[in-house]
């Protein structure tokens, strides 16, 4: 059995992305890591080729900055990372996301536990969303639960919208829970990085003049009490931990300010009670 693991980057350094940690992250469980970048105007390259690990593999594809159309241009350089992984499944991660300690194993094991039964299409994760520090995580019915980051390849799987899930043959995968989580820090990080991440990345969804009257450049990027956050009570992996030492801004939750609209308190409760998501979009098939 052969892992293939994927990603793709575009300016990580500039944008304030825990990229290094995320690629290490997963090394151990692959067998190769195909990492594609498109052109960057910061330090990205340099970090990515002081990871001396044989099992990476840098290409490069140019971005078409142009494309403004819902993000798809993140599921094109996905698809044309994926062209170049060569193992019996592939490993999915975004350049925020980390694959927490202790589950290296788990992840093999499963992988091997449903490499014949070709029914099973995909791995699908649990996900754990940090938004303002390292300290609080996101609950809403606006946060994914979960989604697939190991797909079988050989069977035309590609990356769908804007590179969150996949599909084959234009239908969801058939795909199988497994107990494991992907630590998504996409909401931590310096609030200049921040300002600077939705400027660049809202260019793949919107045009400069849509972009004009949704951000105002001139001031500074404040963390908004809008999210259902608790506290954070694990532990985050090994290799975040320098990051997290250099936390220089300050985040306040205040649940007493969030509003929420009156049909999610009512949604919420009722998950509550019941452990059941109404009217939860999923991006997989649970077999």
């Amino acid at each position: 059995m052969k892992i293939s693991g994927f990603t793709i980057i575009r300016n990580a350094v500039k944008l304030d992305y825990p990229f290094m940690e995320s690629i290490k992250s997963v090394l151990p469980v692959c067998d190769e890591f195909i990492i594609s970048i498109g052109q960057c105007d910061d330090t990205t390259e340099m970090y990515l080729r002081t990871i001396d690990d044989p099992k990476i593999k840098i290409i490069y594809s140019p971005w078409n900055l142009e494309n403004r159309v819902a993000g798809t241009e993140l599921a094109i350089q996905t698809n044309i990372a994926m062209k170049h992984i060569t193992g019996d499944w592939g490993f999915y991660i975004q350049a925020d996301e980390v694959l927490p300690d202790g589950y290296v194993d788990v992840v093999k094991s499963n992988c091997e536990k449903y490499l014949n039964d070709t029914k099973v299409e995909g791995l699908v994760f649990e996900y754990v969303h940090f938004y303002g520090n390292y300290n609080y995580v996101c609950v809403g019915r606006n946060w994914y639960r979960r989604e697939i980051r190991i797909i079988r390849t050989g069977i035309g799987v590609e990356s769908y919208a804007d590179a969150q899930g996949f599909r084959v043959k234009g239908r969801k995968l058939n795909s199988k829970k497994i107990d494991v989580p992907i630590y998504h820090y996409g909401y931590v990080r310096k609030p200049e990085g921040h300002k600077n991440k939705n400027l660049e990345m809202s260019k793949f969804w919107h045009s400069d003049e849509e972009i004009n009257k949704r951000f105002d450049a001139s001031k500074p990027f404040i963390y908004e009490n809008t999210q259902t956050l608790v506290p954070f009570k694990g532990i985050h992996p090994k290799i975040m931990e320098a990051r997290i030492a250099e936390v220089d801004w300050q985040f306040i939750y205040d649940a007493k300010s969030v509003k929420r609209k009156f049909k999610n308190v009512i949604l919420d409760k009722y998950e509550a009670l019941t452990g059941r998501r109404l009217f939860e979009f999923k991006n997989y098939k649970i077999i």
